[in-house]
């Protein structure tokens, strides 16, 4: 979970756990999953969903930039460190 720290302009810290591991799960979890209805459709976008989230957690980039940019904002370089 990330997002609400810093939120006031204020220095934060947020702690990510994550093992490479997880994105194999995540991509098992939607192969079995996806419920009924949507079939191939819907685990792809959960394939897709689970792609997404292994880049956020493996790339090396400002974690706000990355938020922002998935919701179509920009991010003020200078607020990254």
């Amino acid at each position: 979970e990330s997002g609400r720290a810093g939120r006031n302009g204020e220095e934060s810290e947020c702690v990510l756990f994550y093992a490479r591991r997880d994105y194999s799960r995540l991509v098992g979890m939607a192969i079995k999953g996806g419920g009924k209805g949507g079939g191939g459709k819907k685990k792809k976008r959960a394939r897709e969903d689970a792609l997404s989230v292994k880049q956020y957690c493996e790339e090396a980039r400002c974690r706000r930039a990355a938020l922002l940019s998935h919701f179509g904002e920009a991010a003020d370089a200078r607020l990254c460190t």
